[in-house]
């Protein structure tokens, strides 16, 4: 709940290294026929058993899956070693790995449904299919590890980008008022924003030793119930006067005005599709105004809504009423009243955090919380930043990466933000599609 404008890179981290891809697969991988371990996994090759890392037991079970992840074509890689090894798991989401040695491998998993498979979940389900990293210790020869990967939902109106990357060594920000959050159609059908909500949550950050412990913030940051903000805002309009097509995109502006004659790098905002009023700034009377609902209206800066920087979760949620939600003081500095957005509301969400090292952190009298984010929600926040000179980077949402097995336009969804979202020039003013 510290909010921090300096930064410094921490050490690259497995999930990134995991992610460069080879050029060719053939030139970097070999194929390994894999077999369903034996009843005694300790005398034979060591195995790992593929599975989703939430609860998708419901689509499981109607695709007649359980337990595990059938089909899924694996790429194994050792974390000192570039060689690449290609698997696919068995019937019961297994897969055996001969003549590996222990030590820790990343696991990159893909599992599309198909069209006919899709036909077996009930009407509602929009799974997709499952891909994601993980990585795995294997301990001796014939351990049997478990692997979690996300699985693929289509979703609605989904977050596609948000101007909210910290600075690296930026102690006092020249500006800092061209904040915006993008939201995208990522159906078939067209959605109504009207009265729909975004806001912000708290997610575990930092603990201040001499005044609270990551402990004290978990019965809001680790809450399994819901997610908790200091205020939401909401989109005008009657019902139905803010549609967005399959494919198309919203700005929602922090200060809706050309940023570019304040900054030559910041993005021009005058043409946003809404904007966040605030009580030290002048409106944009072309643009649409968002409403505000809380419980302190207390706006420090005067701009509306601000993105401070990372080390924050971000939602999208169905229509809410201030008066219907649960409410709690939070018994930590700066002591405000927020309230829990239930999860059954939350239509889509992205967490990032700050990438400062331990030592970072312990040279401020601060100490990183683990695990750093909301695991009932996200995975793994991503963990970006703009190094100096790179005002121009927002963090953005992956495109689905399934060849021509889905309609071109859907963005990546697997609660898995560290996965889902990378650091990318930003598309202001124009569409994903």
């Amino acid at each position: 709940m510290v909010r921090h404008h300096g930064r410094t890179r921490g050490s690259t981290s497995v999930l990134a290294l995991a992610l460069v891809a080879c050029a060719s697969l053939a030139s970097c991988s070999r194929d390994v026929t894999s077999s369903t371990p034996g009843p005694n996994p300790r005398s034979g090759p060591s195995a790992v058993r593929l599975v989703p890392w939430a609860n998708e037991s419901a689509s499981l079970a109607a695709l007649g899956w359980a337990p595990g992840i059938r089909s899924a074509d694996l790429l194994v890689t050792r974390t000192n070693d570039s060689t690449v090894q290609r698997f696919k798991s068995d019937e019961r989401g297994a897969v055996a790995l001969p003549a590996l040695a222990a030590g820790t491998y990343v696991i990159q998993a893909t599992r599309w449904l198909a069209g006919d498979e899709r036909t077996h979940l009930a009407r509602d389900d929009d799974l997709l299919g499952f891909v994601g990293i993980d990585t795995v210790k294997i301990a001796a020869r014939g351990d049997t590890v478990v692997a979690r990967i996300g699985a693929v939902r289509r979703g609605s109106i989904v977050i596609s980008e948000i101007q909210n990357l910290a600075d690296i060594g930026c102690t006092l920000c020249p500006y800092e008022y061209a904040y915006f959050l993008k939201l995208y159609n990522n159906s078939d059908q067209p959605v109504y924003l009207d009265h729909l909500a975004i806001g912000m949550y708290e997610i575990p950050q930092v603990s201040v030793p001499a005044v609270y412990g990551c402990h004290d913030t978990a019965r809001w940051t680790l809450d399994s119930a819901g997610v908790w903000a200091r205020d939401y805002w909401e989109f005008p309009g009657s019902g139905t006067d803010y549609p967005v097509a399959p494919g198309r995109s919203v700005v929602v502006a922090e200060d809706a005005i050309d940023h570019t004659k304040f900054d030559p790098r910041g993005p021009d905002l005058s043409h946003a599709d809404f904007e966040t009023p605030g009580p030290a700034k002048a409106s944009n009377p072309a643009v649409p105004q968002m409403i505000r609902h809380c419980t302190e209206c207390r706006d420090l800066v005067g701009h509306g809504l601000r993105f401070y920087g990372a080390g924050q979760g971000f939602f999208v949620s169905r229509p809410l009423r201030l008066d219907t939600l649960h409410k709690q003081a939070v018994t930590i500095p700066p002591f405000w009243t927020d309230m829990r957005i239930d999860r059954g509301a939350i239509l889509d969400h992205a967490e990032s955090r700050d990438d400062g090292s331990d030592e970072y952190w312990m040279a401020r009298g601060l100490q990183a919380c683990e695990p750093f984010g909301n695991p009932w929600f996200d995975r793994s926040p991503a963990r970006l930043f703009r190094e100096v000179g790179e005002f121009g980077l927002t963090m953005q949402r992956r495109r689905l990466d399934a060849g021509s097995r889905f309609p071109p336009g859907i963005l990546q969804r697997t609660s898995n933000s560290a996965y889902d979202f990378m650091k990318a020039p930003l598309t202001v003013g124009t569409s994903q599609r």
